[in-house]
C-alpha cells in the first residue's frame, strides 16, 4: 500500500494514507488535525486510496484560536467584576469611584509629564 501512495506524491509533496492518520491519532491524540484530506487516489489495481497531506497553517490557527479565546476570557473577567462592583455599590456610586480613580491618575501623570518637560528644558539650556 505504501507503494501505491508513494506514487501519488511529488518529490515536493507529503501524502500519508488514512490508516497512518488512524494510528497517528491512536498514538496522540489531537495530532492528526494537522493532516487536510489530499482526496482519493485510484492505483494501477482500481483500489482507491484517501490520502492526507500535513497543513503547516494549523500552528497559526491554533495561536490565534487561542488569542482569540484569551482576549474574551479577559473581556469576560472584567465585565464580571464591574458588573459585581455595580451590583454591590449602585451604579452611581461605583462611576463616582471610577472618576475619583482617573482624576488622581491624570493627576499623577500630569505631575510626572510636567518634571519630564522641564528636564528636557533645562538640558537645552546647557
Amino acid at each position: 500500500m505504501a507503494a501505491s501512495v508513494a506514487e501519488f506524491a511529488s518529490p515536493s509533496r507529503l501524502l500519508m494514507s488514512r490508516s497512518f492518520r488512524e494510528a497517528m491519532a491512536d498514538a496522540s491524540p489531537g495530532l492528526e488535525s494537522g493532516l487536510f484530506p489530499a482526496g482519493v487516489f485510484t492505483d494501477a489495481g482500481l483500489r482507491t486510496h484517501e490520502l492526507f497531506s500535513p497543513d503547516g497553517r494549523v500552528a497559526e490557527r491554533r495561536r490565534t484560536r487561542f488569542l482569540v479565546l484569551s482576549v474574551a476570557a479577559v473581556i469576560g473577567l472584567i465585565g464580571a467584576g464591574v458588573a459585581a462592583r455595580v451590583s454591590a455599590e449602585g451604579p452611581q456610586k461605583f462611576v463616582d469611584g471610577a472618576v475619583v480613580k482617573i482624576r488622581r491618575a491624570i493627576a499623577v501623570y500630569e505631575t510626572y509629564l510636567g518634571g519630564v518637560i522641564e528636564r528636557v528644558r533645562w538640558q537645552k539650556r546647557s
